[in-house]
């Protein structure tokens, strides 16, 4: 039996250990102390946005995006169905009512037809929260925000799985993912490109919004040496220990987005040939960051699970798609816009060994395995 080999493990050397090394020295390894405020603002400037707030999570990301939006009980969210739980629950914190929508065949995302049918005629819509799944950005990504402009609703950028992503424009200007919106949210977990063992951020352009969500994310205690609070807060605060190792694997990422683009890019060359089996290739048309690679077996009918069984016999790693939330039981009584489409690559894919420390032999390993199979 050969060693295991991970799905995405999370990439980290020596010089990450020294970070983290100086900031236990320092003991300030809670959230007081310099290095978060610090990574807020070079994570801010590495995308292209203004603000930063460090949190706790990508799900206390959006979390903190929604109520800075001012999402209300019974207000109107469209959310994607195809994808994990914490992209959906914040809407639900918020007493709001989420909207499921279908994924698209090109991308996985969310349907921009039916998002931009619902801007166009939800007089109850006050937020879209658009992902961009496994590092590749969602269709129409630009006209979404410009519709939302347009309509007085809040764009929210699930950008947790695809730091380093970009679209362009018809003029080529490049736009990363997670500026386009009026928020952006981001994710450190531990199989994260960049990671601080877990962690999230919202970037956005104003300055307002920014100190309201910092604020919220401190327990909303107000200036001053008496514990008073204003409204109440919570407790989404990233501590000075995560971002000494958040700030080191930062100066990493472009090494990293391009390991991520090298493991894609050999499996979808000498997977080709493999009759019934496909690596889902991101459009030509955007910069994907390549995140997580992911394969499609031609019929729905059980095969990617008898393909991870078989994966995990040999030492390997993999695991299904997302399971489409819609149909999920604590989910099942809200308004849905299905087209089949997620419960199509729910029944046909999987996620396949994408780390960046995966070495040659461990790519030949996972190679040879998926040709054993078929």
């Amino acid at each position: 039996m050969p060693h295991f080999i991970p799905l995405c493990a999370p990439y980290l050397d020596e010089l990450d250990a020294e970070a983290v090394k100086a900031c236990v020295h320092s003991t300030f390894v809670s959230s007081v102390g310099p290095l978060v405020t610090e990574f807020e603002q070079r994570f801010a400037k590495n995308v292209g946005s203004d603000h930063g707030v460090a949190c706790s999570s990508g799900t206390s990301a959006l979390h903190l995006a929604l109520m800075a939006a001012k999402i209300h009980p019974g207000d109107e969210v469209l959310v994607p169905t195809f994808t994990f739980s914490a992209g959906v629950n914040p809407v639900i914190y918020c007493n709001a009512t989420p909207v499921f929508v279908d994924a698209e065949s090109r991308t996985m995302n969310p349907d921009p037809e039916i998002i931009l049918k619902e801007i166009d005629t939800n007089s109850n819509l006050k937020a879209v929260i658009g992902v961009h799944l496994y590092g590749i950005p969602m269709s129409e990504t630009l006209e979404i925000a410009r519709k939302c402009r347009e309509k007085g609703i809040v764009f929210i950028e699930d950008a947790t799985e695809s730091l380093g992503a970009e679209i362009s424009d018809a003029d080529g200007h490049a736009f990363p993912l997670g500026t386009i919106g009026d928020y952006g949210c981001f994710s450190f977990n531990g199989n994260k490109i960049i990671t601080c063992g877990g962690g999230g951020m919202v970037v956005c352009s104003d300055e307002q919004s920014a100190a309201y969500m910092k604020h919220l994310s401190t327990q909303a205690r107000l200036a001053g040496l008496n514990y008073e609070h204003d409204v109440i807060g919570y407790n989404y605060r990233l501590t000075n220990l995560q971002a000494s190792l958040a700030l080191s694997q930062l100066l990493k990422l472009v090494r990293l987005l391009e390991i991520k683009r090298t493991i894609f890019r050999r499996y979808r060359e000498e997977l080709s040939d493999i009759k019934g089996l496909a690596v889902f290739t991101p459009p030509q048309n955007v910069k994907s960051s390549y995140w997580m690679t992911n394969l499609l077996v031609d019929a729905p009918d059980g095969t990617n699970v008898k393909l991870i069984e078989h994966l995990r016999a040999n030492g390997i790693e993999s695991r299904p798609l997302w399971k489409p939330l819609h149909d999920q039981k604590p989910y099942r009584k809200y308004r849905s816009i299905i087209t089949g489409v997620g419960e199509n690559l729910f029944h046909r894919g999987l996620s396949i060994p994408s780390s960046c420390g995966m070495t040659p032999q461990d790519q030949n390993h996972v190679i040879k395995t998926l040709h054993d199979f078929f």
